[in-house]
């Protein structure tokens, strides 16, 4: 195994969200087996636009992965069944910590117990290829080439979210800076994409999309303290061109697409003194499904009845828990440089400090502040209860900035997780996880998965292995 970082696990050691269906630990809790019912969900959020097989035989997979974990990790400890936050009974992880940490760290433990070579800071850099067959890979251990020879390789490099394959394969992604985080780790810079091409296998450029978080703040503070800090519903949000441009009462990823279209894909919360020492009310979530992320809504109950689900472990208003204060959070970002934060005694200079039209920012704070009073949001219909006028100073400004969880894709698989070259498979060459641009759909640029992204790393690395492991015993 060739690690690209000092430590193994990538992007995937920070994941939360797991899937599970089809598990003998769900069957032994009378859960029903709705594995197809997931496939046929998974297919129709993605428009039937994606291979059925290959999602069928990843689906399938996934709870044999699952059972597999179960004989070498101390599973039984740390899941059981419950109602998921999916809205389905369900194997969900009981103790702290995230599902990817688990699967990563034991993994870990369970390969070098088992005697596989793990070679960190290893950076695979090419193919080796013979006769049209893949037969190995050169890597770069910092004081030279690596060569290594193999039966066969497996791509998993993860999502492209640094460098210069991200600016040639998505030129149009926005980011806030150059800040990493878990979802844009310094290794994520898309070596799949540029290995396979130095080899002569076809990019798939149609299957590369970013999946957008929405607002963010620009810098790169854990999302944990914004949620309910600053993604809070009763701010104003205006553009630079100091304009209101949304109903800030829905959550940071419902307005996707609207903060996109804004003059440099950035906004500006702006608080006043009443609302910055008030108890945050964080943003309404609409029930959305265009991601994948909500595929049980398709699922139907044990008489066949489809409901949608939606999201009904949540409260109208979702809840987020916060350590931090909104002073604590406006505080830091005060602290660093780069323009994060603004604070002034009257809306005038604050609006001098942020570079903003000064009379275009006071008339749109001043038609915000009639429609508090009025108890009506004439312009974007905010929810009454956010409706809050901005007039005791000083007053407060963060700017924030699109973001995503990754630009996803770049190889075409087929239904054995074997990478497909120009309509044919690659011998000796198969791929799994983020890497895959197939998987997903990306109608203007939006990517709808079949199912997130870390259960699809799950399961398609554990399909790859054991279609290689079939293959190197069939020859």
């Amino acid at each position: 195994m060739l690690e690209k970082l000092p430590k193994t696990g990538g992007g995937s050691q920070y994941a939360f969200g797991l899937r599970l269906f089809g598990t003998n630990m769900e069957a032994e809790a009378g859960v029903l087996d709705q594995t197809d019912d997931y496939v046929r969900s998974a297919l129709n959020t993605c428009r039937w636009e994606i291979e059925p097989r290959m999602i069928g035989n990843v689906f399938e997979a996934l709870g044999e992965c699952f059972d597999w974990m179960s004989t070498w990790a101390p599973v039984e400890e740390n899941w059981e069944v419950c109602m998921s936050p999916w809205g389905v009974v369900a194997a969900e992880k009981k103790t702290p910590g995230g599902a990817g940490w688990f699967v990563t760290q034991y993994a870990e433990h369970h390969c070098r117990a088992l005697g596989v070579e793990i070679l960190t800071s290893h950076s695979a850099k090419k193919l080796l290829m013979e006769n049209g067959k893949i037969v190995g890979a050169v890597a770069d251990d910092g004081a030279g080439d690596v060569e290594i020879k193999a039966k066969a390789t497996l791509f998993a490099t993860g999502n492209i979210s640094q460098g210069e394959i991200l600016r040639r394969m998505c030129p149009t992604v926005y980011y806030a800076d150059s800040t990493p985080c878990s979802h844009r780790l310094p290794s994520n810079t898309g070596d799949h994409i540029r290995m396979a091409e130095d080899a002569g296998i076809s990019i798939d450029s149609k299957g590369v999309a970013a999946a957008y978080l929405g607002g963010m703040l620009s810098a790169g503070i854990p999302t944990a303290y914004l949620a309910k800090n600053v993604w809070r519903g009763e701010v104003l949000k205006v553009n630079k061109s100091g304009k209101r441009w949304i109903n800030e009462s829905v959550d940071a990823e419902s307005a996707v697409w609207a903060q996109l279209k804004q003059p440099g894909c950035t906004s500006y919360i702006i608080m006043d003194q009443a609302i910055m020492d008030s108890d945050a009310l964080p943003a309404y979530a609409p029930v959305v499904n265009r991601t994948g992320r909500n595929i049980a809504e398709g699922i139907p109950d044990e008489n066949g009845i489809f409901a949608q689900m939606g999201r009904p472990h949540m409260n109208f208003y979702q809840e987020q828990e916060s350590d931090k204060s909104a002073k604590k959070v406006f505080q830091e970002l005060m602290s660093l440089d780069g323009g994060h934060a603004f604070v002034a005694d009257d809306l005038k200079t604050l609006a001098r400090l942020i570079g903003l039209p000064i009379e275009d920012f006071l008339h749109t704070v001043s038609r915000y502040n009639e429609l508090c009073d009025k108890g009506h949001d004439d312009d974007y219909y905010k929810l009454p209860i956010f409706l809050k006028p901005i007039r005791t100073g000083p007053f407060y400004a963060i700017r924030t900035n699109m973001a995503t969880d990754g630009v996803f894709g770049g190889l075409e698989a087929d239904e054995s997780m074997r990478v497909v070259s120009r309509g044919k498979p690659v011998e000796g060459l198969y791929c799994a996880g983020d890497t895959i641009g197939n998987r997903f759909i990306a109608p203007g640029g939006e990517k709808i998965e079949s199912i997130n992204d870390f259960t699809w790393a799950y399961a398609s690395g554990y399909l790859a292995a054991e279609q290689i492991l079939s293959n190197i015993t069939d020859n």
